[in-house]
This record gives structure tokens, C-alpha cells and sequence, in this order.
């Protein structure tokens, strides 16, 4: 089952998006179904994929009910990384929810467990700079925009692919009031 499992994921993530769906699914009903313990381990993972999907659709209610799924799955040997990427995006979704002060408040959370690793991440002080920017606290919120420019221009990625983001982000950090 956990090749299975393990074929349906990479079939969900090499197909056009109406056959990924597809495909995640299948993964999914073997995973939950399972009686195997080291195949139900892909749980958590394969929550966070279909929020994902949920979210690129615009169901954020579903995305984060996928997403908290993820948080209470069994992580078995998951890293920190990947706990921490669960909460962001639950923070993510709660912000897409209008649940604003919830989100700033994981968001906040991270950055704090960043802080004790002296650790830095842009896609936080982003989600803390909008969080901020929607509950009126424009001062602190060009901080983080300013923040999440000085760390996202450094993202060669995001700096090819997201331009006209990078852009947006900058102009936020210098918006007056």
C-alpha cells in the first residue's frame, strides 16, 4: 500500500490538474483506509497537498480543514520544517478566511520559534506584514514588508517568477498613511 500510496502522489503531481485531483484522492483513500502504519505516515502530507488544491481554487474553508487535518495527522518522522510549513498554512488560510487576528497570531507564533532558532523567513514576515496591513496597523506592517523584501529579493526564485509581487511588497514598505 505505501508504493501505492507513494505512485498516486507522483502521478497526482505530473498530471493536468483535473487528473491531479484525481490522483491525490486515490492516495488518499488507501491512506486513510490502510491498516499499515507506515503507510497511513503519508496522511499528513497528502492533507497538506489537497489543501493546497483547495486553496489554488478558492475554497479556503476546505483548504483549511485540509490543512488542519495535516496538523493532527500522524507525522511519524516528520522534521520541524514540515510542522512549521503546516502551521503557515493554516495561518495562510485563516487569513484567506477573514479570520485575521487568528492568523496573526500563528504567523507571530512562527516567527517567535523562528526567533529562538535565530532563524528568518520571508513568506512569515509577508503573512504578518498582510495581516497587519488588514487590521489597520500600517505603521508595523511596512516593517514587515520591508523585511519580507529585504529576504524575498534574495529568493532567486521569487525574484525570477514573482516580480511584479516583490514589487507590490516594496511599495507597501514605503506607503505612507
Amino acid at each position: 500500500e505505501f508504493s501505492c500510496i507513494e505512485s498516486a502522489i507522483l502521478l497526482s503531481i505530473s498530471q493536468p490538474p483535473k487528473q491531479r485531483s484525481q490522483w491525490l484522492q486515490k492516495a488518499l483513500d488507501i491512506a486513510e483506509s490502510t491498516m499499515d502504519d507506515r503507510s497511513k505516515l503519508w496522511l499528513s502530507q497528502l492533507y497538506l497537498m489537497e489543501g493546497w488544491q483547495f486553496f489554488d481554487v478558492r475554497k479556503f474553508d476546505l483548504a483549511l480543514a485540509g490543512f488542519k487535518k495535516a496538523l493532527a495527522g500522524p507525522l511519524g518522522s516528520a522534521n520541524p520544517a514540515e510542522i512549521f510549513s503546516i502551521k503557515w498554512s493554516i495561518g495562510r488560510a485563516l487569513r484567506a478566511v477573514n479570520q485575521v487576528q487568528e492568523a496573526l497570531d500563528i504567523q507571530r507564533g512562527l516567527l517567535a520559534e523562528l526567533g529562538a532558532s535565530g532563524g528568518v523567513n520571508g513568506y512569515v514576515y509577508l503573512e504578518i506584514g498582510e495581516c497587519l496591513q488588514l487590521l489597520k496597523e500600517h505603521d508595523e506592517a511596512r516593517t514587515y514588508f520591508d523585511l519580507t523584501y529585504k529576504q524575498l529579493s534574495l529568493n532567486r526564485w521569487y525574484a525570477d517568477n514573482k516580480g511584479s509581487e516583490l514589487g507590490r511588497i516594496q511599495d507597501l514598505s514605503k506607503k505612507k498613511y
